[in-house]
């Protein structure tokens, strides 16, 4: 099913937290204590999922809070080492509407797995 302009909206507002280390990742902002933590984890991309088991990955559990919608916090993992391809094979294969996508020294993009509605 297609996403919604209101849906993307609603991604593009959301906290994307981690519990520990305590991070808040923002879409399209840079993330200086998650470029440390890729570096102590000798890694240079990650993504924020909500629907993974992240074997074979570097995992910390979190949630996504939106900032404008009465939506629940989603348990999600941010992963570690994870190319954005990979992230996004992932997500689909676990039905995810979009995905959060990062890598080291650069902003957190939002990334759409399903088709996003047109006009």
């Amino acid at each position: 099913m297609p996403l919604t302009k209101a849906q993307i909206h609603y991604y593009m507002h959301t906290d994307y937290v981690v519990k520990q280390p305590p991070l808040i990742i923002h879409i399209g902002s840079r993330h200086p204590a998650l470029d440390a933590l890729l570096k102590q984890n000798q890694a240079v991309e990650w993504c924020f999922i909500s629907a993974c088991h992240g074997t074979g990955w570097s995992t910390y559990a979190g949630y996504g809070k939106s900032q404008i919608s009465d939506w629940l916090p989603e348990p999600s993992l941010l992963v570690l080492g994870i190319s954005a391809t990979d992230a996004k094979q992932l997500a689909v294969r676990y039905q995810q509407n979009a995905i959060v996508i990062g890598a080291l020294d650069k902003p957190s993009e939002l990334l759409l797995c399903v088709d996003n509605e047109t006009g």
